[in-house]
């Protein structure tokens, strides 16, 4: 039978305990460093072998995320700290990184992968392009629907994961620098500061809407859909929570478990409201979504209020007198309960319960506490309590026992499960010289398990003759068989690997100077009609076909290359730009840029160069090579978390840099105006969220597909550098406008294509370096 596999987090050693204790089938967790949880304890060396052994017990695989993206000074140190994890018997390494991805596969070859979610994979070319790798599972997109899912079961071989729980990013994951531009800390490095989690203003049309909490996602809930994702085929489900504590991650992992079961063996799903209710408890923001296995979008699966827990309403505020308030309980409180009240405005009043009670309660406060106020549980002792005590119970291993004792013959042990049989041989058994020792006698001894994690299903006693051994030689042959049956799961194969060696880049400094521009809107194009470029970026989904047919042409007769910007979501096959290109127009250009690996495999086709975005997040020459040496790859753009010296460690003869433009931080198949109930499908207009030191942050719509792209509130300004990132070897330089003022757009273009760029502080406007010159952590 079809068995989905549960797949924990773990965080911490304590939690890793809960989830196998709670009946997990797997768990993913993290080093000290290169995880994207970089925030949890996480687990050493030392640590992670006790988790390896102690998951061989319970026949729980564990899978080492480095889902993060690396640097070229850190490869050496990567590849040596891997290699410890894989001879301590990790069952599998879960990556983002394209190059790291590349590279293992060549320096340990029975080295399994799974792509993690941040490789933002999401179509059936997305999966295609990883199996090209050699990955043989992918935690797919967050933002996929069951049908989208079923559809990639269809059309590939790869093993599917996906989030059943947890927290939901509001940007698709891998594809977010807003932490990383606004706050310096890199999502991609496993640092998230969360700024989504803030509060903002969204002003449409110079209308404001005062929404708060506008990109805060209620965290997803499947358990009332489980038998649609089972149904459905998903190899794994995935429990959010890295950063969680023990008793979450017990009580989340314990319930799908309870509840796949359940259905797998009844064929119907009837949830316990008292399961539910101690899901809300545990944690919730604004109670929850089933994600977006059914629902493309939408203000329901926004927490518009607050960010954070909301625990669950147990009462309300029924009378005050003074700074004496009269509580109304619907449930029982206990002390050490973290109770809560919170205001319109956000703030809230929380207190600890210093008594056990359910009658009416009284509270003192200075806050503005109003008659009818909700009270909620924030915390509660008794769930805690209740899952400490669960968890401590230990897990034991059904297993059967046969046990042979023959007169002059050594006694035999058999030990077996439904995959695993082992045989000891104890001590010579002697012929009894009085009363022979009764079957009954042998299994008691034999049943004594207390100190093993093993249930004893069946004992089988043989006795040929009359047989006589001590109680002494009996517990030997016990002790021996149950440690040596332990030490089976605990086993670890060392592994090869094939050394390999890393050459240093030396770039040459550049004497060429590309100029290239990506094009928003066709006003843009009006004016570049006078300066001279290597090359031209047309976002395909903001022109019309006359739009882009009238640029092609003028550039007939001309050396400059015409390319199409490919969406960086490509989700439905009949909708995405490439299946829509018609043929006639797709001869007439280039080549493409592509922002996604799904693009790679809807591109080829064409037969036209390539040119992989900084999307693509190239931070080491291993990706930068993997990608140029696939087939048509022209070139491509270094991770914007570069500083300048990290970008000489890469091959840069086809690199190119951007040196203007807003940067896009943030992708998301939300959409800020359906939040707002003001979506009125008008492809590529700006909108604009004011956040609360007061920077305005352009979002674009992008209606042909549905999402919002977000981008940096202040555009990115290398111009004025470009004689020195020539120096390092770089020859291709482009612009990229969005929604500037025509005024803007010629500045802009004089100072990129004269032969003396003009120093940033003579443009007159606000702008970043972004991270050329410090780079990120």
């Amino acid at each position: 039978m079809f068995k989905p596999e549960i797949l924990s987090p773990a965080g911490s050693y304590e939690a890793f305990i809960a989830a196998v204790h709670s009946g997990c089938n797997a768990v993913y967790l993290g080093g000290e460093s290169y995880g994207a949880r970089a925030y949890a304890k996480n687990f050493n060396l030392e640590t992670l072998e006790r988790a390896v052994k102690y998951a061989r017990i319970y026949g729980v695989k564990i899978y080492y995320t480095i889902n993060t993206l690396f640097k070229e000074k850190e490869i050496d140190n990567l590849l040596n700290h891997i290699l410890e994890v894989y001879h301590l018997g990790v069952d599998a390494f879960i990556l983002q990184d394209i190059g790291v991805i590349a590279l293992l596969k060549r320096v340990f070859p029975d080295i399994e992968v799974h792509g993690s979610t941040q490789l933002n994979c999401h179509s059936v070319q997305g999966v295609r392009f990883l199996e090209d790798m050699g990955v043989t599972r992918v935690v797919l997109a967050r933002e996929l629907s069951i049908d989208e899912i079923i559809n990639i079961k269809k059309n590939t071989k790869m093993e599917i994961e996906t989030f059943v729980h947890g927290a939901l990013c509001y940007s698709y994951s891998g594809q977010c620098l807003m932490s990383s531009f606004m706050g310096g800390r890199s999502g991609n490095r496993g640092r998230c500061a969360q700024p989504c989690r803030l509060s903002y203003k969204a002003i449409i049309n110079e209308k404001e809407w005062d929404k708060s909490h506008i990109l805060s996602t209620k965290d997803i809930e499947t358990l009332t859909v489980l038998p649609e994702l089972i149904d459905a085929g998903i190899e794994s489900f995935k429990i959010e929570g890295r950063m969680k504590s023990k008793e979450y991650v017990g009580l989340m992992t314990g319930l799908y478990r309870y509840y796949r079961d359940a259905y797998l063996e009844k064929g119907i799903l009837n949830i316990m409201q008292s399961d539910l209710d101690d899901m809300v408890q545990i944690y919730n923001r604004g109670n929850f979504t089933n994600g977006y296995y059914f629902q493309h979008n939408g203000p329901s699966m926004i927490t518009f209020d607050q960010p954070k827990h909301q625990g669950r309403i147990i009462g309300k505020v029924k009378a005050k007198n003074g700074n004496q308030y009269a509580l109304t309980l619907f449930e029982k409180i206990r002390i050490g309960d973290c109770l809560e009240i919170v205001f319109d405005q956000g703030d809230y009043y929380s207190w600890i319960a210093q008594l056990n009670t359910k009658s009416d309660y009284i509270i003192y406060s200075d806050h503005p506490i109003q008659i009818g106020q909700e009270v909620r549980r924030i915390k509660s002792i008794e769930l805690e309590n209740r899952l400490l005590e669960n968890q401590s119970n230990i897990l034991h291993m059904g297993v059967d026992i046969n046990i042979i004792m023959h007169v002059n013959k050594p006694i035999e042990m058999i030990i077996k499960d439904d995959t695993r049989e082992i045989r000891v041989i104890g001590d010579l058994v002697q012929e009894a010289k009085s009363q022979s020792l009764m079957p009954e006698r042998v299994e008691k001894q034999f049943s004594k398990v207390a100190q093993y994690p093993i249930r004893i299903n069946h004992i089988k006693v043989q006795i040929i003759g009359e047989v006589f051994m001590s109680m002494g030689q009996l517990n030997t042959i016990r002790r021996e068989g149950f440690e040596k049956w332990l030490g089976l799961y605990a086993v670890v194969k060392k592994k090869p690997y094939i050394p390999v060696s890393v050459i240093k880049i030396e770039n040459a400094p550049s004497y060429h100077k590309n100029i290239t521009v990506l094009l928003r809107k066709f006003y843009q194009f009006e004016i570049l009609k006078d300066y001279s470029v290597q090359r031209i970026y047309i976002e395909h989904l903001n022109f019309n076909e006359e739009q882009i047919l009238e640029i092609i042409n003028f550039y007939k007769d001309q050396p400059t290359q015409i390319y199409i910007a490919v969406p960086k979501i490509l989700r439905h096959e009949k909708d995405t730009m490439i299946s829509i290109l018609k043929e006639s127009l797709a001869d007439e250009i280039d080549g493409f840029l592509l922002r996604s690996i799904d693009a790679y495999h809807h591109a080829l086709p064409f037969g036209k160069k390539l040119i992989y975005d900084y999307s693509f997040s190239i931070m080491n020459q291993h990706t930068a090579n993997y990608l140029m040496f696939r087939e048509l790859s022209e070139g491509y753009v270094p991770s914007l978390e570069l500083n300048k010296h990290e970008m000489k460690q890469l091959p840069l003869n086809k690199a190119e840099c951007i040196v203007y433009g807003h940067m896009n931080v943030m992708t998301s198949a939300q959409c800020v105006r359906k939040s707002l109930d003001a979506c009125k499908k008008e492809n590529g207009k700006i909108l604009y969220l004011e956040d609360r030191k007061g920077m305005k942050v352009p979002v674009e719509t992008v209606c042909k597909l549905c999402y919002n792209q977000i981008y940096n509130g202040v555009p990115h300004y290398l111009i004025d550098k470009i004689n020195e990132m020539k120096e390092m070897g770089l020859k291709n330089f482009r612009v990229e406008f969005l929604n500037e003022s025509k005024e803007d757009v010629t500045k802009i273009l004089n100072a990129v294509t004269h032969k003396t760029t003009i120093p940033a502080q003579e443009m007159s406007m606000v702008f970043t370096r972004g991270h050329y010159t410090k780079g990120v952590e």
